[in-house]
């Protein structure tokens, strides 16, 4: 039977079949699993514990002169403590796991939950010169690394399509791939739920660092374009890192920086905008929709999937006309119109609660692994 290109698990709030399981048999609970951690996000290491895995820094394991550097990587895949199965967390692992790979038969999974391979696909726009795996690449080639994620991962669970689709080009077409969805940390889900964002005002919010690929610049760039639509437009940046000082210099900007609770935020907002370049599934994305605020997002950001099915005006090209466009529109609609935007992003964003997200990533592990094994 022909396989699918990738499934993906999200039998809670889709109209798209989810995958079957033998709950009566799982093959998980006969096998070993080591998560190997590379940015210990809090969502990864709850979806690790889901599955009763051994977590382990995935460079723990070596602490050499040549720690950090690729050869320090290969050193420490070797020594990784024994297992059935190794989970590696996103792609900075990727050197040491084929290095472990040489030795012995284990499974290999990659959790697809960074921009790693789209970051190799789109050369244009690289910004991940502190990779060691990137180092590898600019080196080599893309066909070395090809043929080394080929060569090692069997498998692959993504957080969202967007990363299953580059993920796909690196491990070929046999190569069985899963997605499951990352959640909300429970008090923030609850408190989300008791937002009421003001949705007949002007007034939008994006959350990020102040990073490259969040695209938060072009967000600005476009905010020119918007503020000449509607003066009162107004445009909060919130996120940690030193934002340029050109951004508090546009009209309607303003730049919070960190923020201890994002509940008053999104009270005082009518829409959230994530402008990224490639991100592979941004949790603020969901904390906005569970709040009850719309949404508007690049077509290079994994959430695209819930804003499409939300509304598909609200996915966006990732450049600042694209971007300025698509929030006149919205501040442009009726304020019913509005209001029910933000009843749907209200029901999306209650499907990313922690207990039944970490269920599917049970459920999409159990189904990979049948698939690498039977």
């Amino acid at each position: 039977m022909k396989k699918e290109p990738f499934q993906r698990n999200d039998d809670l709030c889709s109209s798209e079949e989810s995958f079957a399981t033998n709950s009566s048999s799982p093959i998980a609970s006969t096998l070993d699993v080591t998560f190997l951690s590379s940015f210990s996000h809090d969502v990864h290491l709850g979806f690790a514990n889901s599955i009763d895995a051994n977590i382990v820094d995935f460079r723990s394991t070596y602490n050499g002169p040549m720690k950090n550097t690729p050869f320090g990587d290969a050193m420490a895949g070797r020594y990784w403590p024994e297992s059935d199965i190794y989970m590696i967390e996103g792609s900075s692992p990727l050197i040491a796991a084929a290095a472990r790979n040489l030795i012995d038969d284990s499974i290999f999974i990659y959790l697809g939950a960074d921009r790693g391979m789209f970051g190799l696909t789109n050369a244009s726009e690289r910004t991940m010169r502190n990779s060691i795996f990137n180092d590898l690449i600019e080196r080599y080639g893309n066909f070395a690394a090809k043929q080394l994620i080929e060569d090692t991962i069997d498998g692959v669970i993504a957080v969202s399509d967007f990363i299953a689709d580059y993920t796909r080009l690196f491990v070929g077409s046999k190569t069985p791939i899963r997605i499951a969805h990352p959640y909300i940390e429970y008090k923030k889900y609850s408190r989300l739920a008791k937002v009421s964002p003001e949705i007949s005002s002007t007034k939008a919010v994006t959350i990020g660092r102040s990073m490259n690929y969040k695209g938060i610049e072009q967000l600005v760039k476009g905010w020119t374009k918007v503020r000449e639509s509607n003066s009162k437009a107004e445009l909060k940046i919130v996120g940690p890192g030193d934002h340029p000082i050109e951004y508090e210099e546009t009209p309607g900007v303003t730049v919070e920086g960190y923020v201890d609770d994002i509940t008053n935020i999104f009270n005082d907002a009518s829409l959230f905008i994530q402008p990224s370049r490639g991100d592979a599934f941004p949790v603020s994305t969901l904390e906005a929709l569970r709040a009850g605020v719309p949404a508007i997002v690049t077509l290079t950001t994994g959430t695209r999937s819930e804003i499409r099915a939300i509304d598909g005006d609200l996915v966006v090209d990732s450049n600042a006309s694209a971007l300025a466009e698509g929030i006149i529109d919205y501040f442009d609609s009726d304020v019913n119109r509005r209001h029910e935007l933000s009843q749907r992003a209200r029901e999306r964003g209650a499907c990313f609660d922690p207990e039944s997200r970490k269920a599917a990533f049970r459920k999409a592990f159990e189904s990979l692994l049948r698939d690498i094994l039977l």
